[in-house]
């Protein structure tokens, strides 16, 4: 499972949220991905758990995700992030037989600005 996010900032702001304050900054990398919109399943916050966007995420999101890999359905699927819920994360999954689709850049460096982290 590949789990990227619409935009660099949101990629940002998931990455913070986890972020431990001894993490290197300097080891990230961005890439971005496109993919055809039919290899794309669709999931809004009314058909999630009432609790989705709690911390930890509850065991449901996972089942959700775990289906999801199991049955095939698609090689990409779109839910909202649960640290900002208007925005977008996508999930890709690595061992779907469209997977070869989703092309993928080449990395470049990722430099967060200090300031964003926890003093």
């Amino acid at each position: 499972m590949i789990y990227t996010s619409e935009s660099a900032a949101l990629a940002a702001l998931e990455l913070l949220v986890h972020l431990g304050r001894s993490r290197s900054l300097s080891e990230y990398v961005i890439f971005s991905c496109t993919f055809a919109e039919s290899m794309v399943r669709y999931v809004d916050a009314g058909q999630l758990p009432s609790d989705w966007r709690a911390y930890p995420a509850p065991a449901s999101l996972k089942v959700l995700g775990d289906e999801w890999i199991e049955n095939g359905v698609s090689a990409v699927l779109c839910v909202p992030s649960a640290v900002i819920e208007v925005e977008r994360n996508y999930l890709l999954n690595v061992r779907h037989r469209d997977f070869h689709r989703v092309a993928i850049s080449r990395p470049q460096r990722f430099e967060l600005d200090l300031r964003l982290l926890p003093q």
